[in-house]
């Protein structure tokens, strides 16, 4: 466990970028109002009622309600009124929420998005908290805690650190005769797999493309080379059109071969228990941060295996990375009792051993070193937890932080326009290098304007 614990915060150490997955197919944002900046929250606290909001699995929304319900028989001064969902509209409400001034006193937060409403004004700088020793970060590497900053600002705080990865079911390899993926299987090993097992076993090799959120699979395509999505300053694209073409080409092979499922069907699994690696009908699921095969090793009801995504020929560095799988933040409204109290919650949250033990490391690794020990020791926290940790530190020592994990304010709109090109490659409307060049002058439009 001792092992475990020294390679978990070696994990930690290595996010000393301002990173970001979270993630996800995001949709896009409007632009929400700007408010003023706040006063530090008030020595005394009054009653209040906060609202929080957050997206996930089922198990996430069980055990985040849990560990509110704990915090608030801790304090009963405090009410914590909480609103859940999927992924699907999380964004389309939070943005109806930011434009009526109306957001969650404590929001879960992408990297997508935590630039566009650091900009705006939103978001509370959390740091007056920490220096009041309310949020306390003692046992915190400052790496951990700069990952979110901007323009030296504390925005948001990692509620858990992930890899992108690929989960597999080792027993459907084991009976097609196909060699397990290891971490530095090649882009060739990985179609060699899907063909293996949809040969043997007529099903699919893979439900999805190593494509996690949309672009962010190409993201981690051109990283190997070199290259990052953004420029320094994300006023443009950084990498060569012909990497896009070469990737799309990847994923529409596969499909039209059956090694993988196709874009309908891919499009009607909006649930971990509806994932086609639980129900038996593929042997992988490439669409994911690590974090989130907790939900499907549950929904599958057994241990399931993980691997980076493929290496490419003549890559630089690894195309994984590192990234706060989801992160919380604070809204920039309100009082300074609610301000207070939105932060003796994040603390209890993000730094609380029992609050984690309940949370099971769901959404990822936590950045508090003590919590991750904690969890590696105990009983309480799940097999399936325990995988997908001891994955990040398999991991870890080959990987840098994200370069482009701080997103630009376009990047919802970015990814918006990326999946509509996806898309119409794999439905044969265009070629890949159609897409390609159209998707390079219209995200470098909106990023020119940004």
């Amino acid at each position: 466990m001792k092992k475990a614990f020294t390679l978990v915060l070696a994990v930690v150490m290595l996010i000393a970028l301002p990173a970001g997955c979270s993630s996800g197919n995001d949709d896009q944002a409007t632009e929400p109002p700007t408010t003023q900046e706040p006063e530090p929250g008030t020595d005394e606290l009054e009653p209040v009622t906060l609202r929080m909001s957050w997206w996930g699995s089922q198990v996430r929304h069980d055990s985040t309600i849990a560990v509110l319900e704990m915090f608030m028989d801790k304090h009963p001064d405090i009410k914590i009124e909480y609103e859940y969902s999927g992924w699907d509209g999380y964004w389309d409400k939070i943005a109806a929420q930011a434009s009526a001034n109306a957001l969650p006193n404590i929001w879960q937060q992408s990297v997508a998005y935590v630039k566009r409403y650091a900009e705006a004004n939103q978001i509370l700088d959390m740091q007056p908290y920490v220096d009041d020793d309310i949020i306390k970060l003692s046992d915190w590497s400052e790496s951990a805690v700069d990952t979110t900053r901007i323009d030296g600002k504390l925005y948001s705080l990692s509620l858990g650190n992930a890899a992108h990865c690929i989960v597999y079911d080792p027993d459907l390899f084991n009976e097609a005769g196909v060699p397990l993926p290891n971490l530095d299987w090649t882009w060739d090993d990985y179609r060699n797999s899907v063909k293996g097992i949809t040969d043997a076993l007529d099903i699919f090799g893979d439900q999805t493309f190593p494509n996690m959120n949309a672009k962010d699979g190409l993201r981690h395509y051109v990283f190997s080379q070199g290259y990052t999505m953004y420029n320094e300053d994300q006023t443009k694209l950084n990498f060569p059109q012909e990497l896009m073409v070469e990737y799309l080409n990847w994923e529409k092979e596969l499909q039209e071969e059956g090694y993988i499922a196709d874009q309908a069907t891919q499009g009607e699994i909006t649930t971990a228990e509806a994932s086609l690696v639980v129900t038996g009908e593929s042997a992988m699921y490439s669409n994911m941060n690590s974090n989130i095969g907790v939900a499907v090793m549950e929904a599958a009801g057994k241990p399931l295996a993980l691997v980076n995504y493929p290496h490419l020929e003549g890559e630089t560095r690894w195309g994984t990375v590192l990234t706060p799988s989801q992160l919380i933040n604070m809204t920039n409204t309100g009082t300074d009792a609610d301000k207070t109290a939105s932060a003796m919650v994040v603390d209890f949250i993000l730094n609380d051993i029992d609050a984690n033990l309940e949370l099971a490391a769901e959404r990822g690794v936590p950045g508090n070193s003590k919590v991750v020990e904690a969890l590696m020791n105990s009983d309480a926290v799940s097999e399936y937890a325990k995988i997908t940790i001891n994955y990040v530190n398999e991991v870890a020592p080959h990987l840098e932080a994200d370069p482009d994990a701080i997103r630009p304010p376009t990047d919802g709109e970015i990814i918006t326009i990326y999946e509509n090109y996806h898309d119409q490659v794999m439905f044969d409307q265009i070629s890949a290098e159609d897409a390609a060049e159209k998707f390079f002058a219209d995200a470098n439009a909106l990023l020119a304007g940004s």
